[in-house]
C-alpha cells in the first residue's frame, strides 16, 4: 500500500511539472504572438509627476511624434507622488507587454539610495530602452526677495538660518537633489518642502509660500518674464545659449557646482525584446526629427537617443553616482 501510494504521489508530482512546462509553453507563444503584433492598442506612457512639470512638457514634446510612429495613440498618465516612487512602482508591476511604459528622470537612480526600502529595484524591474534628454535646472526665487544674484541669496540664508525654504518635485526628484546638492556645498539651513511635481513648486515660489527652487528651465522661463521670479543661475557647466545673461551656479561663486537632470524610457522587467526594438527605434527615429529637436533645444532640453544596454549602464553609473553622494551627504527621504 505504501508502494502504491508512493507511485501515485509520483505520478501526480510528474503531472503537475508537464502540466507548468505545458503553460509556460503556452505563455511564451502567447507572448512571442503578441509581440509579433504589437502594438495593437493604446499605449501607456506613466510619467512620475504632475501636469507642468519637466517630465510632463518632455512626455506631450515627444507624445505626438511617438504615437505616430507607433501607429497607436500614446496617452501621458500623470502619476506623482511618493518623490516619483508611485508611478515607478506602477510600471514596475505592470506585464511586460509593452503596453505600459516609464518616462523617468534620474529620481529612477537616486532614490535607491535615498528610501531605506522601496517596492521596486531600479535594475531588476526594468528594462531600459533609451536614454531620451537631459537638462539642467534654473535656480529661481520669489520675484519678491531681496536678491538679485547667487551671493545675495547665500547671504541672506546665512542671516537667518532656517527662515528661506526651497521647494521641489518632492525627495528624490532633481530639483531636490540638485538643491541639496547646493545646500551642502553652501553649509545652508533652508528648509525643504515637497510637492507633487515641479507645476506645483513652481507655483509655490511664485506665491511666496516658499523662496526658491531649482526648477528646469522651461518651466522657470515663463514666470521669470512675467516679472514672477528671477532666475539668478543655471546648474550647467556652461552658460545655456536661451540665457546667455544668467551665470552658472559654479561662476556665481560655487566652483564645481554643476547638475543635470536626465529623463528616460523604459518598460517592465522581461519585456520581449521585439517590443523594445520597436519602442527603440520609435523613440530614437522621433528623437532625430528636426521639429522635435528644435522643439526641444527651445525648452533646454539635450536629446539623446542611446541603445538600451547603454542607457542600463548608463543607469548602473547613477545608482552608484548618487549612492556616493548619500554617503558624503547623509541624505535621506525617510
Amino acid at each position: 500500500m505504501v508502494a502504491l501510494d508512493a507511485c501515485a504521489g509520483k505520478r501526480e508530482r510528474m503531472v503537475r511539472l508537464a502540466a507548468c512546462v505545458l503553460t509556460l509553453g503556452v505563455l511564451q507563444y502567447a507572448a512571442s504572438v503578441c509581440a509579433q503584433d504589437y502594438p495593437s492598442r493604446p499605449v501607456r506612457l506613466v510619467v512620475a509627476s504632475s501636469i507642468g512639470s519637466g517630465v510632463d512638457l518632455l512626455a506631450r514634446t515627444v507624445s505626438d511624434e511617438f504615437r505616430e510612429l507607433l501607429n497607436q495613440p500614446v496617452v501621458v498618465d500623470n502619476r506623482p507622488g511618493a518623490g516619483q516612487n508611485i508611478a515607478m512602482d506602477i510600471v514596475a508591476k505592470a506585464l511586460p507587454d509593452g503596453y505600459t511604459l516609464l518616462l523617468s528622470t534620474a529620481a529612477l537612480a537616486a532614490n535607491m539610495s535615498l528610501y531605506r526600502k522601496l517596492p521596486f529595484d531600479s535594475v531588476r524591474d526594468f528594462t531600459p530602452i533609451t536614454l531620451v534628454a537631459s537638462t539642467p535646472f534654473a535656480l529661481c526665487t520669489n520675484g519678491a526677495l531681496p536678491v538679485k544674484s547667487v551671493q545675495e541669496l547665500v547671504q541672506l540664508a546665512r542671516s537667518k538660518p532656517g527662515a528661506l525654504s526651497y521647494a521641489s518635485a518632492g525627495s528624490g526628484s532633481g530639483s531636490f537633489l540638485a538643491a541639496e546638492l547646493f545646500k551642502v556645498m553652501t553649509g545652508l539651513k533652508v528648509v525643504h518642502i515637497g510637492y507633487n511635481g515641479g507645476g506645483p513648486a513652481m507655483v509655490s515660489v511664485v506665491s511666496g509660500e516658499t523662496q526658491m527652487f531649482f526648477a528646469p528651465l522651461a518651466l522657470c522661463a515663463n514666470t521669470v518674464r512675467q516679472g514672477r521670479v528671477r532666475m539668478l543661475a543655471v546648474t550647467s557647466a556652461r552658460r545655456m545659449p536661451t540665457a546667455p545673461e544668467v551665470p552658472t551656479v559654479a561662476e556665481s561663486g560655487l566652483p564645481g557646482y554643476q547638475f543635470d537632470n536626465w529623463y528616460g524610457l523604459l518598460a517592465p522587467a522581461k519585456t520581449p525584446a521585439s517590443v523594445v526594438r520597436k519602442l527603440h527605434e520609435a523613440m530614437t527615429t522621433a528623437l532625430k526629427k528636426p521639429e522635435i529637436g528644435r522643439r526641444l533645444s527651445g525648452l533646454d532640453y539635450a536629446a539623446h537617443g542611446n541603445r538600451p544596454e547603454e542607457f542600463r549602464d548608463y543607469l548602473k553609473a547613477e545608482i552608484a553616482k548618487y549612492a556616493d553622494l548619500v554617503r558624503r551627504t547623509g541624505l535621506t527621504a525617510n
